[in-house]
């Protein structure tokens, strides 16, 4: 990440972030579950075990999404006399953008071996622009961002920042009674590298990242939600608030404001990898399955999810729930 830029520094719990070029103000366009129910729902087009869904809000032009699924790999079985074979890995959950409609595929939403229950996938979508906001406003780097409309979703806005004990499964009510899994995204950094906060049946739920056993630890969470932030980013005080060029403040420093996300490539990462965060002190993550660990010992085949967590200050780690 560049260091150069205007240092944002807020006030109310020291806390600070370069404004330069890379920051732009992304729109939380999805944050809620998505169920046979859901409108938009179809059956995959590529697999008929998972389905497709398209989600109903409109992407705005100029701009890009990031989608953050529940899952995203499996691998394939072939049953072989009294076992199964390993077929090798797949991409489970696939996501694109047509223009305005984002499209996700590969949803399990369908029970199994008697689990004949509709099941749920917690689903977050964000959208940040591509372009920038216009020649008025103020400008860094050839950056006018937030002098663009704000989209029909909004901006995302930081409503709740706190440092957690969670054993078990995390509820975001404990902070404020109308937070919940789908009204809202939420950042995590683990203070003890041995945790990891795992996505379990449509919850968070702090593990031992060296077996998925149960570990509880101390987190640090961001959240971004819609509460209170009407009346958070016109009310008065100090520091820095910008408006667009339709006079609808976008900015203000004593509130943060969701930018447009780093990403990593973890395609060829194993178990245990240790991955730098260049740029970054203490990296935020949206728990999510991101792949397989499998091994054999003796004629008995094992396997655990994978997952990143935050191994220190300026790295990750790949941990196994």
């Amino acid at each position: 990440m560049s260091g150069f830029g205007l240092k944002i520094i807020n006030p109310h719990d020291g806390t600070s972030f370069i404004f330069n070029e890379k920051t732009a103000p992304a729109s939380l366009v999805w944050t809620d579950y998505v169920s046979k129910n859901t409108p938009g729902i179809r059956n995959s087009p590529t697999d008929w075990r998972y389905h497709e869904w398209q989600c109903q809000t409109n992407i705005p032009a100029g701009y890009q999404t990031h989608v953050y699924p529940a899952d995203i790999t499996g691998f394939h079985q072939e049953r072989s006399g009294d076992g199964f074979r390993l077929g090798g890995f797949y991409e489970r959950v696939q996501f694109s953008q047509n223009g305005e409609n984002v499209i996700v595929d590969g949803l399990s939403l369908d029970g199994f071996f008697g689990e004949w229950v509709d099941k749920t996938e917690l689903i977050k979508i964000i959208a940040y622009p591509l372009i920038s906001g216009g020649k008025a406003g103020l400008k860094i780097g050839n950056n006018s961002h937030f002098n663009n409309s704000v989209p029909p979703a909004g901006f995302g806005h930081v409503s709740h920042k706190a440092r957690v004990y969670i054993q078990g499964q995390f509820n975001p009510a404990s902070l404020d009674a109308r937070l919940n899994y789908g009204n809202c995204l939420m950042f995590f950094y683990n203070e003890d590298p041995a945790c990891m906060l795992v996505h379990q049946e449509g919850a968070y739920v702090s593990c031992n990242r060296h077996d998925g056993g149960d570990r509880a630890g101390w987190y640090r969470v961001v959240i971004f939600s819609d509460i209170g932030i009407k009346e958070r980013l016109e009310g008065g005080g100090y520091g820095l608030r910008l408006r667009n060029r339709d006079g609808v403040i976008t900015f203000n420093s004593g509130v943060g404001v969701l930018t447009k996300p780093v990403s990593l490539d973890v395609s060829n990462r194993k178990l245990d990898d240790i991955i730098p965060t260049s740029g970054i002190k203490y990296p935020m993550l949206v728990p999510v399955w991101m792949g397989s660990h499998l091994w054999i010992e003796g004629r008995a085949a094992y396997s655990r999810d994978l997952s990143l967590t935050c191994n220190g200050v300026g790295a990750l780690i790949i941990g196994s729930g």
